[in-house]
């Protein structure tokens, strides 16, 4: 969309068609020879291959042999389903791992050029985990670099050849290199079981052998069939080299334009010259970059515009990549956190504006809840008369932290129209997890997206009860248990409430991290005597419950859920 139109470096030297195939001549010359070459690599690489699986089989054979079963059958005796490393530092300090870890280096130094690992592992025949019994580390390495250290688990599940040296009791060797992303190198890797005198398995030795000669063509096969070719291709392209470029330069350019086209820079052009029969190829190649370029840019307004109303976060829960072949009855299914967040007391802010005022409160008050839900990894999916919803498919801290920042910014919001002698905002904010299920509805001529989901309900049944306790953000007890991190958090338990749809009454907790400082402080340093006083109201203790509250609001005047609790123990004690 408005790419600057690029052109091409021109095709120069245009020929006639018909003598341009005769370079085609020395062309296929040599992709002959690079298939000669390949091939002569590929039997070299392979009779090298077949040199070192037979090397590694020998090896494996002899060396199995070498291990002692009794420090085997010791160390295989400390594994346990969850070893500490305590555990596993005193099981490399014991004398049969030390005896194991030698003949491992043993076998390692027979072949110092050509062994890089030898490895011993316990493995069960029947699963497909085994676990370290002793390793190496690198060569070289300080501090055991690399190693794998006892009772380390493994998955080979894939790892064919190892599966068999377990259940065929014989050695078996891949049969194919490997390469090491952590050290680059390729390897060939084989292994042996270890058996006791009755035959049962013990562990499985693994060695893995440099394997970078089998990768190498030896340059004396290489160089001695390139002589051979250049003498006989050193006449094909002295004569067909002008007439092949003359060809594949222009395919080459239109290539290289076509790649820009796929690439999306719909702005790439091929410079049109001179009179062969090439040039009628790059006329309509430009007129369809033209025609592409247009689609595109208004292909590509129109997705912006459809976003505003569905967002791509929508359509990702949707498992679709775009609003094509979207159709009612599609939808999504998962867990996730909603937030409802409300303007308080809207419709008496909204008497004394005019509409345009109305329009722009709420847009600055969205303004600062979508970049917030943004931030955090959540989504907008629905926009209120005077609240919104979103979801976050990730963890709730996202979404409490989320709800944190939509009040932090409001505060900031409100100095600023106080400033202007203009009342403040204030905003609830509900939050609950569960399933939920986002899909389209509607008819084959209109669709519109929708929410199904008791967490919905429940948040904005929570973010009413923002209004009940005057507090900022309400947290269902649900969403609050699914906290990693809860300590982190400003919380304490302000009661049990009854939601509607729901039969039994949920615990909700106050979120209050978006207070003042100073609130914040004397309200995490008096949580304790709170939720006492909490548990004394709901046990219809009012008496006590009323002193504590009190005695809190003493301390932080601020502090206005204690405020609604005492003169809600005010009320009660006088019916």
């Amino acid at each position: 969309m408005g790419e600057k139109n690029t052109m091409i470096p021109r095709w120069k030297l245009p020929l006639r068609i018909g003598v341009k195939l005769l370079a085609a001549l020395g062309l296929f010359s040599l992709v002959v020879a690079c298939l000669t070459t390949a091939v002569t690599r590929r039997i070299v690489a392979d009779m090298t291959l077949k040199d070192l699986r037979q090397r590694l089989d020998l090896t494996l054979e002899m060396a199995s042999e070498s291990i002692d079963r009794s420090s085997l059958q010791s160390l295989r005796s400390r594994l346990s389903p969850d070893l500490s490393a305590y555990q596993v530092r005193l099981a490399e300090s014991t004398a049969e791992y030390r005896k194991l870890f030698s003949q491992l280096s043993n076998i390692r130094e027979v072949q110092p050029g050509l062994v890089l690992w030898s490895y011993l592992f316990a493995a069960d025949e029947y699963s497909t985990t085994w676990r370290y019994l002793a390793d190496l580390p690198d060569r070289g390495a300080s501090n055991r670099e690399g190693m794998n250290h006892f009772g380390k688990r493994e998955d080979i599940g894939e790892w064919v050849s190892m599966i068999n040296a377990m259940k065929q009791r014989r050695v078996t060797v891949n049969a194919r290199i490997s390469h090491d992303s952590k050290t680059g190198r390729w390897t060939l890797a084989g292994y042996a079981p270890v058996l006791d005198r009755d035959g049962s398995l013990l562990g499985v030795l693994g060695i893995d052998m440099d394997a970078s000669g089998v990768r190498a063509v030896p340059a004396s096969v290489f160089l001695l069939f390139l002589a051979a070719m250049l003498s006989a291709l050193t006449l094909a392209f002295v004569i067909s080299l002008f007439l092949g470029q003359s060809i594949t330069h222009p395919l080459h350019i239109l290539d290289f334009a076509v790649n820009r086209i796929r690439e999306k820079e719909f702005g790439a052009r091929v410079e049109v010259t001179g009179a062969d029969e090439n040039i009628q190829l790059a006329a309509h190649f430009n007129a369809m970059a033209e025609t592409v370029q247009e689609h595109s840019g208004n292909l590509l307004r129109l997705k912006a515009a459809m976003e505003r109303f569905v967002p791509e976060e929508f359509l990702g829960q949707l498992e679709a990549k775009d609003f094509i072949g979207l159709a009612a009855g599609d939808y999504g299914q998962k867990e996730m956190t909603v937030l409802s967040a409300d303007i308080r007391s809207f419709a008496k802010i909204s008497e004394i504006l005019t509409p345009g005022e109305d329009m722009e409160l709420l847009n600055s008050f969205w303004n600062i809840v979508a970049p917030a839900v943004r931030r955090f990894g959540g989504f907008v999916t629905q926009y209120t008369c005077d609240g919104v919803m979103a979801l976050f498919p990730g963890t709730p801290e996202e979404g409490l932290r989320a709800a944190i920042e939509i009040q932090r910014r409001l505060r900031e919001f409100n100095s600023e129209r106080e400033k202007s002698f203009l009342a403040a905002v204030r905003v609830g904010i509900g939050l609950h997890c569960g399933e939920v299920i986002l899909g389209l509805v509607g008819d084959g001529k209109r669709l519109e997206k929708a929410v199904i989901s008791d967490a919905a309900a429940v948040a904005s049944r929570l973010e009413e009860f923002t209004k009940v306790y005057k507090a900022d953000i309400i947290i269902g007890r649900g969403a609050a248990d699914r906290l990693e991190n809860a300590s982190e958090f400003g919380l304490r338990f302000l009661g049990r409430v009854k939601v509607k749809a729901r039969t039994e009454a949920i615990d909700v907790l106050e979120v209050f991290d978006a207070d003042p400082d100073d609130v914040r402080a004397r309200k995490r340093r008096g949580a304790a005597e709170f939720e006492k006083a909490v548990v004394h109201f709901h046990d219809r203790k009012f008496r006590k419950a009323e002193e504590i509250f009190s005695k809190l609001l003493e301390d932080n005047p601020g502090d206005l859920v204690s405020e609604t609790y005492r003169d809600e123990c005010r009320r009660q004690r006088k019916t």
